[in-house]
């Protein structure tokens, strides 16, 4: 079931299209899209093992899951609410954002990186089964 989840989450779909989605959200230019993109990877190579290794056994892991999945679920909504309220932004060239749109625009670029820290709780294995002999060190 986390496993369908999961996938289920889109969390892999922000991963693929990362430089498409920051695109849309206002951030414009090749080398822009590219930073950002890969400070979003680096988000996620850095925070995973993190939780994964020390944080999912502290918090345990059903909590880290619920906590996982309602964040991926606020930054899920929130990034398309705010697409709706400015549908003309990243497909009309000449489009220029209005003032009042900048703050609303940044906050579903931190979405993605929301989406990048949320706590993983892929192993499904009780904390019981799981024995010593299987820490990598």
């Amino acid at each position: 079931m986390v496993q369908l989840l999961s996938q289920w989450s889109g969390a892999g779909s922000i991963t693929l299209y990362a430089p498409e989605l920051f695109k849309l959200l206002g951030v414009t230019g090749q080398n822009e899209s590219l930073l950002v993109t890969a400070i979003f990877g680096i988000i996620k190579l850095v925070t995973t093992p993190i939780y994964a290794l020390f944080l999912v056994d502290v918090v345990g892991r059903k909590r880290a899951l619920l906590i996982g999945i309602t964040l991926q679920a606020i930054s899920m909504t929130y990034i398309p609410g705010f697409h709706t309220s400015v549908p003309e932004m990243g497909v009309d060239k000449d489009f220029v954002l209005p003032e009042d749109k900048l703050g609303p625009s940044r906050g579903a670029i931190a979405m993605i990186y929301v989406s990048g820290l949320v706590i993983p709780s892929t192993d499904s294995s009780p904390c019981n089964i799981m024995g010593n002999d299987t820490a990598f060190w």
